[in-house]
């Protein structure tokens, strides 16, 4: 009997133990998928996300969506793979959405995955717990009985993530803008899907942040979805708007640039700024989608341009011995400058790129108040230098405009004092009443006065002043006669 417990005693050990290694296994394995599961009504439900599912397009027109949950709220990406193909062609687009109880979709990532791509993972996105999320795979260009495997991987990450909706300024993404000089420390995913409902519904999405610039100057750089966020899908629109609710209600536009998607890095030019609010709005080029990782990083410097300065009223002088940042924000865009050169002090101005692989080139004007051209040149990849040496005393305006395609970049103008030449003691200000002082000063009337003294003591100027008047008086009589005559009528 005793053998008998002990036999049934260590058989239910190995069934529970065999049983715990089946449940072990059984939230362990794949989900494989089970048609139809066409939309997400039918979705077939992943029983372990780390795990994934396995699927399989039939035809071009199939589509598969699976759901699942998470547990706690927390960072994940979509991991997608299959063989790959040899083929740089879209084979798999994926999506990761929600449904409102509405029944309306709500995107959170989207990427592409081409045939020669074995695997490829999307932006890190952030999951509520306890709540359903939704993958849907669908054919791309062309697809004949492929098969894949889906799955959601937990992410520990730093990185700030967009909040959707964020297609209006009043919900836009708030930013903080990096002031150190490490990669990293303010970096935030955001995602351009196809449609958004809404504000923009059957539009291209726009996604919009929002940051508080310093005065100096700042530039943003772009992380392609390759290697941070998994797309590979056409290029990325950057508009920059200064946005001041006090001084501006209307956002102005600083500079649109467009960046590569087909690099793993792309940076936008450097712009010079003022201490105020900025908007940074991200959409993609020729209807593109997917994800893209955006940082801005900013330096303080007080010696920046104040916008607007494009006319004479306006322009930022500039003085000897300092230097000022700028940029051109668009093709039509000028900054304007102004000197004041002294007969005992002019001035030598030198304009060159700022950045260290500079690509701009603008093209400068010196000018008089009159707007007259005294010299016109360009700079760019060299810098340049104009002295005001040879010029007359005065005031003159340098005019600064664009010529090639990357308008946005940084530019400095430095002053530094050069001794005047010798024509040049007279101002360019006074122009007709300058030509005579120098004429009086150049005829020597001290020297001629000096001379001239003993003879003019001699002479009775009471006597003289005396004679003058009695000569002058009947002509003093006439002249009244004549002005109380009568005119005749008309």
């Amino acid at each position: 009997m005793k053998n008998l417990k002990r036999f049934l005693a260590l058989l239910l050990s190995v069934l529970f133990i065999a049983s715990s290694f089946a449940v072990a296994y059984a939230a362990t394995t794949v989900t494989d998928e089970s048609e139809p599961n066409n939309s997400y009504t039918s979705a077939n439900t992943i029983t372990d996300p780390v795990k994934g599912a396995a699927g399989t397009l039939e035809s071009a027109s199939d589509v598969d969506n699976f759901l699942f949950t998470v547990d706690e709220a927390g960072f994940v990406k979509v991991n997608f793979q299959h063989e790959a193909k040899g083929d740089d062609s879209i084979y798999f687009k994926v999506t990761l959405y929600t449904m409102s109880a509405e029944n309306k979709e709500n995107k959170i990532a989207d990427f592409s995955v081409k045939g020669n791509a074995a695997k490829v993972s999307s932006m890190d996105v952030k999951l509520e717990g306890k709540q359903n999320y939704y993958i849907r795979v669908q054919a791309g260009a062309s697809c004949a009985d492929f098969k894949y495997t889906v799955s959601i991987e937990s992410v520990s990450t730093k990185y700030a993530v967009e909040s959707e909706p964020n297609n209006r300024v009043s919900i836009a993404t708030p930013l903080t803008v990096n002031m150190t000089d490490k990669v990293g420390i303010n970096l935030c995913y955001g995602t351009i899907t196809e449609k958004v409902a809404g504000y923009q519904k059957d539009t291209k999405e726009v996604d919009i942040y929002t940051f508080d610039a310093p005065k100096g100057y700042i530039s943003f750089t772009m992380f392609n979805g390759k290697k941070v966020s998994g797309s590979d899908n056409g290029n990325y629109i950057f508009r920059l708007y200064q946005y001041s609710k006090e001084t501006s209600p209307k956002p102005l536009l600083i500079t649109s640039v467009t960046l590569s998607a087909d690099k793993d890095v792309d940076y936008g030019p450097e712009i010079g700024t003022d201490a105020d609010s900025y908007i940074l709005q991200v959409e993609g080029a020729d209807n593109a989608t997917g994800s893209y990782g955006i940082e801005i990083y900013g330096k303080k410097d007080d010696a920046s341009e104040s916008e607007y300065n494009n006319s004479y009223s306006y322009a930022d002088e500039i003085k000897n011995g300092s230097k000022l940042y700028a940029s051109t924000s668009s093709k039509d865009d000028k900054d304007v400058f102004t000197v004041k050169t002294t007969s005992s002090e002019s001035s030598k101005i030198i304009l060159s790129s700022a950045s260290s692989t500079p690509k701009g080139s603008w093209c400068a004007s010196i000018q008089t108040s009159k707007g007259e051209e005294k010299a016109t040149f360009n700079f760019g990849k060299e810098s340049k230098e104009y002295s005001f040496a040879d010029l007359a005393a005065g005031k003159y305006y340098i005019v600064i405009t664009p010529t090639g395609e990357y308008t946005s970049e940084l530019y400095t103008i430095k002053a530094e004092k050069v001794t005047p030449s010798s024509q040049s003691q007279t101002s360019s200000e006074d122009g007709f009443f300058a030509g005579i002082r120098k004429a009086i000063h150049e005829m020597g009337w001290k020297e001629w006065w000096s001379s001239n003294f003993a003879f003019m003591k001699e002479i009775d100027w009471m006597t003289t002043i005396s004679s003058l008047f009695h000569t002058l008086k009947p002509f003093v009589t006439i002249f009244k006669d004549f002005i109380n005559t009568p005119s005749d009528p008309q």
